[in-house]
C-alpha cells in the first residue's frame, strides 16, 4: 500500500469520523489523504514548515500543534508533565491519547 503524509488544516473529526487536530501530521493511504486535501481539511506534509528547530515530537503524536504553541518541543519537556489537562486546548480525551502514545 502506497501512503502519503499530510499535515490536517482543519479536525476532520465531524465529517470523516477521523480522530485529529488542526497541526497533525500523519501518514495514510494515498487515496485518504487525496480525499482529505481536495477536501480542504489537509494539505501535503513540508518538512520545513511542520517540523521547526529543536522539535523533537513525532508528527504523528495527538495535539501537536497544541504542544508546540505551547512551548512543548521535545518528548522529555511532554514527559515532565504529570497533568497534561493543564496544557491549554488539551481536554481529557486527548490527554488520554497522548499518555496512551507515550506508553506504547
Amino acid at each position: 500500500m502506497t501512503t502519503m503524509k499530510i499535515t490536517f488544516l482543519k479536525s476532520p473529526t465531524g465529517v470523516y469520523n477521523l480522530a485529529y487536530f488542526e497541526g497533525d501530521t500523519v501518514e495514510m493511504p494515498v487515496g485518504q489523504a487525496r480525499e482529505l486535501m481536495d477536501a480542504g481539511i489537509a494539505r501535503p506534509f513540508n518538512k520545513v514548515e511542520d517540523d521547526p528547530v529543536g522539535v523533537d515530537l513525532p508528527a504523528e503524536i495527538p495535539g501537536r500543534k497544541l504542544l508546540l504553541k505551547h512551548g512543548i518541543k521535545t518528548m522529555e519537556e511532554l514527559k515532565a508533565f504529570k497533568d497534561l489537562t493543564q496544557i491549554s486546548g488539551i481536554g481529557k480525551s486527548t490527554a488520554k491519547q497522548i499518555t496512551e502514545y507515550l506508553n506504547k
